[in-house]
């Protein structure tokens, strides 16, 4: 097989596997080329101008690639490499969790945890969230600037931080209690696209921003804590 035969073969695969990934379209690599445009992954926005000059070539190739039997451009080899890779791409996902905060790395509070002391190392290291987790990693909830306001908003006396713990705060701390941030629990596989669009369109869709993934076992709220992410972390190179 040509570079040029072996060229349109696979082209002619990337279209069938984007249509049967996203469903019946006519322009199928337009619609491909513009998922990757969107992504803030500098490699996958490169594939998307390597994957739109192909298609140019493929036209070409396809209704004037030969005068007198001679080809009138020659494949080369690179861009079946990106085809290749374009199409490795679409049937194996990078997965968000790849990209996630291991367990054993994650910054977490348990209900016995000095509130003063987590706010202290928030301060310190840049943290907005903490999850608060059991001794068995279970989610109890998150603790974040919203939930002290909300805590010292219902009680007006005077307070004093020495003794306060997670505990006193547990009526605040559960993920679905939080009035101005939102928290997504996730199975490993989550895609980085799917997770993107998550980051991107919570705001418009559940009036929140969505400020943290947290990856459990079992994907359910009910799981062991396996890792989190944040879309600074989603969004690196």
């Amino acid at each position: 097989m040509t570079n040029n035969e072996k060229f349109l073969d696979l082209y002619n695969q990337l279209e069938n596997l984007i249509r049967q990934t996203y469903g019946p379209m006519s322009s199928a690599v337009a619609f491909e080329i513009s998922l990757l445009r969107r992504s803030r992954n500098q490699r996958e926005q490169n594939l998307a101008e390597d994957l739109d000059s192909i298609r140019l070539l493929r036209n070409f190739l396809v209704h004037t690639a030969k005068v007198d039997n001679e080809n009138l451009a020659n494949v080369n080899y690179h861009l079946i490499e990106v085809l290749e890779e374009i199409i490795a791409h679409i049937e194996n996902p990078p997965h968000a969790f790849d990209k996630a905060i291991p367990e054993n790395k994650l910054f977490r509070g348990y209900l016995d945890s000095s509130v003063k002391e987590i706010m202290t190392d928030m301060h310190v290291k840049g943290y907005s969230q903490v999850p608060i987790l059991d001794r068995e990693n279970h989610l109890l909830g998150v603790f974040s600037e919203s939930v002290m306001a909300s805590y010292l908003l219902r009680n007006n006396e005077i307070i004093s931080f020495d003794n306060l713990t997670m505990k006193d705060l547990m009526d605040y701390l559960p993920i679905h209690k939080h009035s101005i941030e939102r928290y997504l629990v996730l199975n490993r596989y989550a895609t980085v696209e799917d997770m993107a669009e998550e980051f991107s369109e919570s705001k418009k869709k559940h009036g929140k921003r969505l400020v943290m993934g947290i990856f459990t076992d079992n994907g359910r709220a009910d799981g062991h804590v396996i890792g989190a992410i944040v879309p600074s972390s989603l969004f690196e190179d």
